[in-house]
């Protein structure tokens, strides 16, 4: 008679887990032409987002994580026309989509892959400007974009069936912000430029640099027989 066992060593098996994750920090609309006109001041402008993780592991050190985030980001400007100060100030919210390879060791871990950011709505009030001039300002701003993504961090407390997660992650827009509406009005009304049209387009780039909380949840293993070699899902309260 053959009695079977489960052989569940992490470092050789692979591993799923999950969890809820929040994070804010700082967003940033980058423009060539608005970082040479000295009319225009960006202000820092807080963002965050929330939202969930699945991670399929490969041992201890190799994972692929997929993120599902609700973003909120914003941007404050403030310009002067003729000695008069104005303020414009844009809102955005995303459902971001990211794919990350994630490597760990001895407790920290660095991550690296892409993000598609789905637009979802763009607010828009600027004092320089009548309503008229942002009627559909959405039309005025891409309804996605890509972005490059890394991150690192570390394991703060838990153990193998939970754990909590403390990172940094940067987020860098491969894609324009603005659409080809945007692009084709002539005082650049998404961003108002305060002095009019500029000499050459340049595309607004979207960054976002962040603070991470992430509470994971191991699921379990599939795990390998000692006999016959079978592998088996084996669930997290069976460590």
């Amino acid at each position: 008679m053959c009695v079977c066992a489960f052989s569940f060593s992490k470092a050789q098996e692979i591993w799923l887990d999950a969890g809820l994750k929040g994070g804010y920090g700082l967003t940033f609309l980058a423009n060539p032409n608005l970082f040479n006109d000295n009319s225009y001041s960006h202000l820092l402008s807080g963002s965050y987002n929330v939202g969930a993780k699945f991670g399929i592991n490969f041992g201890l050190v190799h994972g692929i994580t997929f993120d599902a985030m609700l973003s909120r980001h914003s941007q404050n400007f403030d310009y002067t026309v003729n000695s008069n100060d104005f303020t414009n100030e844009i809102d955005w919210t995303n459902l971001d989509l990211y794919v990350l390879y994630r490597a760990s060791t001895q407790g920290a871990y660095f991550e690296l892959g892409p993000m598609i950011s789905n637009v979802r709505s763009v607010t828009q009030v600027d004092t320089g400007v009548t309503p008229s001039e942002f009627d559909n300002e959405n039309s005025f701003y891409t309804e996605s974009y890509l972005n490059a993504v890394v991150g690192v961090g570390g394991y703060l407390a838990g153990d193998e069936a939970f754990t909590v997660i403390v990172g940094l992650r940067g987020h860098y827009a491969l894609d324009d912000f603005i659409s080809e509406r945007g692009m084709e009005q002539p005082s650049y009304p998404a961003l108002n430029v305060a002095g009019g049209q500029y000499a050459t387009y340049e595309k607004t780039t979207p960054i976002f640099v962040e603070f991470l909380v992430e509470f994971n949840f191991g699921i379990g293993y599939f795990a390998r027989t000692t006999c016959g070699g079978r592998k088996k899902f084996v669930g997290a309260g069976r460590y």
